[in-house]
């Protein structure tokens, strides 16, 4: 069965490959901020994250209370095999769509292949 992502469930599950054992609400946030200039809610962010765990893609589990955070857990999350399985089918998905187009296009665009 194909999972199909969203954009932002996409950038998610990118963020917390590329934050591993930091990955988070705000870190995850932070590093599609860093990473695509794009700014979200926090709440979609959440939103999100929560979607990915009901799939099987991501899970979570609770970090021990740090002085860094006032002594508040922070809730971790980690990509599961199906979140990787799924990252590598948009992947595909995406390089098979781009393999028909030149970029570079007179008039700046994109100029599809025959």
């Amino acid at each position: 069965m194909v999972i199909k992502l969203g954009d932002l469930e996409t950038k998610v599950l990118y963020s917390v490959i590329h934050r591993r054992d930091d990955a988070y609400g705000v870190s995850i946030c932070d590093t599609i901020k860093h990473c695509t200039g794009e700014d979200f809610a926090m709440g979609a962010i959440y939103a999100t994250l929560d979607r990915l765990e009901r799939k099987k893609l991501l899970r979570s589990s609770w970090s021990e209370p740090g002085p860094d955070r006032g002594g508040r857990r922070k809730r971790l999350y980690e990509i599961t095999a199906a979140g990787k399985n799924a990252l590598r089918a948009f992947d595909e998905r995406f390089q098979r769509i781009r393999a028909g187009l030149r970029l570079g296009s007179p008039g700046g665009g994109y100029e599809l292949l025959a």
